[in-house]
């Protein structure tokens, strides 16, 4: 018990990985060429052009609200103009197209209709349930990102307490006890400041990245599936850094590969057997989904609602007409509240599906021909 413990309250070591900001610490260093050192410079400009570009794309278009008081005035008048005008009565359903779009479950609205997409978003959006909503979808997926991003910031701070352990000097590797193994044994103060501006840089990155990310899967869309894929593609953006790491140099990639994990001090951050350190990163991320939900998706949810009310909302069970003299005519689409059931036997629902399936005409026979209609 007393070995387990000690293992289990002894800090990891922290290995060099394949990523791009890992072999940036070498940049300039002797022990690589200066060719190697210049393309890795470009590399980490270009990682940082691509964020860049990112966040100003996320500002700019991303973080636009959909359903804004002038949108839902267009809807307004989408629903005035057409949705309850009697040009777009169905006289087989009894029905408003009004009647048609809100009622996805009953009646099949005009597929190639964008006011009907739109519905179909609102309806996945808002849900049928209090809690299996595209809220609720947003939440989980800002835990995700929020979690990934903590998992970049537990690197950095590793990171910097392996930097501050180091011996200061020259920037020296020495063989280690394994089989062509190196050692990073000290650094020079200079290398210890670009290798800290690096971290920082790389800290500020993720922070930006996490706080337009936000915004990103708040403001977006109201589209289920969307938000999924979007949640991806965030961490896909954080880790460029990764993909970029195929084309460092490979004497580069030969070092990181050689190099011993470096010993990381011992830090007592346990509080009644409690890891401070984690508790005070969930903590945080918990806090950041907080503040999302109360400054942006109760936001997106009152306009996702109001459109909803505006769109589907009142009345929906009648058409109306104009005369020239600007007179309104008003009628219930289905005054006599005729059933679904009941239309389907009347006469003229009937002959139009014989003239579609010719094969539920009494006496048809295969290759016969349709015959009369009655």
């Amino acid at each position: 018990d007393a070995l387990v413990g000690a293992v289990l309250s002894t800090d990891a070591a922290c290995k060099l990985g394949e990523s791009l900001w890992d072999a940036a610490l070498f940049i300039g260093s002797p022990l690589l060429p200066k060719a190697d050192s210049a393309l890795m410079a470009l590399l980490i400009v270009a990682t940082l052009i691509a964020q860049i570009v990112f966040l100003g794309i996320t500002w700019l278009v991303f973080t636009k609200r959909q359903f804004t008081l002038a949108y839902r005035n267009k809807l307004e008048e989408w629903r005035m103009n057409i949705g309850q005008n009697v040009r777009y009565y169905d006289p087989l359903t009894f029905t408003s197209l009004t009647e048609r779009i809100c009622q996805p479950d009953r009646y099949i609205s005009e597929m190639s209709s964008q006011t009907s997409s739109v519905f179909a978003q609102i309806h996945e959006y808002l849900g049928l349930h209090t809690f299996f909503n595209g809220p609720s979808l947003v939440k989980i997926a800002l835990l995700l990102w929020g979690l990934t991003v903590v998992r970049e910031f537990i690197r950095l701070w590793d990171l910097l307490r392996v930097l501050r352990a180091l011996p200061s000097g020259s920037t020296q590797l020495r063989a280690s006890s394994g089989c062509g193994r190196l050692v990073l044994f000290s650094m020079h103060r200079g290398r210890k400041a670009w290798a800290a501006a690096v971290l920082g840089i790389r800290a500020l990155s993720a922070g930006s990245l996490f706080v337009f990310g936000c915004m990103f899967l708040s403001f977006h869309t109201i589209s289920v599936s969307e938000i999924i894929l979007n949640a991806v593609a965030l961490e896909i953006v954080l880790k460029i850094d990764e993909a970029m790491f195929a084309l460092v140099p490979r004497g580069t990639k030969v070092l990181l590969e050689c190099l011993d994990p470096l010993p990381a001090p011992s830090v007592h951050s346990k509080v009644r057997g409690i890891d401070m350190r984690s508790l005070t990163f969930f903590v945080l991320v918990v806090v950041a989904i907080v503040v999302c939900y109360c400054t942006a998706i109760q936001e997106v949810t009152a306009q996702v609602r109001a459109a909803n009310s505006t769109l589907c909302g009142g009345r929906t069970d009648f058409v109306y007409t104009l005369d020239p003299f600007y007179l309104v005519y008003v009628a219930k689409t289905n005054p006599m509240d005729v059933t679904q059931h009941r239309m389907r036997s009347y006469g003229h629902i009937q002959a139009i599906n014989e003239t579609i399936y010719p094969e539920l005409m009494p006496g048809w026979k295969d290759g016969g021909g349709l015959g009369g209609i009655g």
